[in-house]
């Protein structure tokens, strides 16, 4: 990496042998909620009856994130529905991530947005990985966990990742995940046969706690 970015994990190497509780050093990863909006309102989770755009971050937050950007490793964004923010995925078609090339983005999204243009208008951010919720192996049982978009939509979305990661255009590890349901419970094994086929790793998740009894 650059200098700039060897030295900050020097100095964090040397804070931490040296048991400082005020660091100097800028931190290797953010993980960052851009709101907690998701367009999804699946089966186990909250976000879709209770996430809003009202707390998303403003383009202030990022303009201020790019302080820490000649040291960082790593910007993970988690949600709600990650690029269901106006002003991240601005963010991230923007940024000059050339200046900073051993910064990397990881997002965790449900991949209704990635259609094959917005997958263009981001082509230069250097993802690190990228980890689809489907939470399914059938169209029928992702729409009954997930109850967004159709399997075929998204199947179109995930084609086109595919696509551009044979081609050389994308470098970056996919993965499928699940949280493991009632609803789904059968397709655990046909799950990881649809990730193999595909050509993805796989994980498995448990629920967080019991909504709609699952």
């Amino acid at each position: 990496g650059s200098d700039v970015f060897v030295q900050n994990q020097i100095l964090l190497a040397d804070e931490i042998a040296q048991r400082k509780e005020v660091l100097r050093a800028l931190p290797l990863r953010l993980a960052i909620c851009p709101s907690t909006y998701c367009n999804y309102d699946c089966l186990m989770c909250t976000y879709g009856e209770l996430g809003t755009l009202d707390d998303e971050l403003p383009r202030a937050f990022y303009d201020e994130l790019m302080d820490f950007a000649p040291g960082l490793r790593l910007i993970e964004a988690l949600g709600g529905e990650p690029l269901a923010s106006p002003v991240f995925r601005e963010f991230l078609a923007d940024f000059d991530f050339a200046r900073h090339p051993a910064l990397r983005v990881a997002l965790v999204t449900n991949g209704s947005y990635l259609t094959p243009k917005e997958q263009a208008r981001l082509r230069r951010v250097p993802f690190d990985n990228l980890t689809i919720s489907l939470n399914a192996a059938t169209p029928e049982t992702y729409l009954a966990v997930n109850r967004g978009l159709s399997w075929t939509r998204v199947r179109e979305n995930l084609d086109a990742l595919l696509r551009r990661r044979r081609d050389g255009e994308l470098r970056c590890a996919i993965t499928y995940s699940m949280v493991i349901l009632r609803q789904n419970l059968a397709e655990v094994r046909a799950f990881a046969e649809l990730a193999r086929r595909d050509g993805v790793g796989y994980r498995y998740l448990l629920p967080n706690y019991d909504r709609n009894g699952q």
